[in-house]
């Protein structure tokens, strides 16, 4: 005999199923996502899953960014190894959230094992809110902070990981000026040191 289920017992339990398939979608793209990253950063823009990235807004030639001892480096970048990442900063803030911690997840991982001993630039972003020169240096201090947690949290090798702070010349959103997503850090593959 198969036992009868009321309606609200039913309901309850379709509901539960699916939450519970939701949240391992979701989990499952977001995996698919930091894979993606993951391999923009390693090969380059372009491929996988019909999906291009952008590449970095930043200019191809050489760049002055600062080192692990905070000494200006000349570097050429790789412009179509980047990811603008969802590292976002409250306005006039360096402070990493919580949640930028969280996110910051998969680069650390990333970095530990298929990046592993690679060079890259964390370029600190600003929206337009205050003067640019305060605005440059903000940007540089909100790198550092992904640089910080990046080497205490994660065991990154420091002389690995370059910082630079562009204040706002390369805004994610030029159309709002003073929007969050604005406010970022964006990292990028070293090609050369050129000292």
């Amino acid at each position: 005999m198969i036992p009868s289920i009321d309606r609200r017992t039913f309901l309850t339990a379709g509901v539960a199923a699916g939450v519970a398939s939701l949240l391992v979608t979701a989990a499952a793209a977001q995996s698919i996502t930091d894979r993606e990253r993951t391999r923009w950063l390693r090969d380059g823009v372009g491929g996988g899953a019909g999906r291009v990235a952008r590449g970095s807004a930043l200019p191809t030639t050489a760049l002055r960014v600062r080192d692990r001892g905070d000494r200006w480096v000349s570097v050429g970048i790789d412009p179509t190894r980047s990811v603008d990442m969802s590292i976002y900063f409250s306005l006039d803030s360096a402070v990493l959230e919580p949640r930028a911690m969280r996110n910051l997840a998969w680069l650390g991982r990333a970095l530990q094992t298929e990046l592993l001993g690679r060079r890259y630039l964390l370029a600190g972003h600003t929206d337009v809110t205050g003067s640019h020169d305060h605005n440059v240096e903000l940007s540089l201090e909100r790198a550092r902070s992904v640089r910080d947690h990046l080497v205490g949290r994660w065991g990154i090798d420091p002389d690995t990981l370059y910082v630079a702070g562009f204040g706002p010349d390369h805004l994610r959103d030029p159309g709002r000026p003073t929007a969050a997503e604005n406010r970022r850090v964006e990292i990028v593959a070293i090609r050369d040191i050129l000292r």
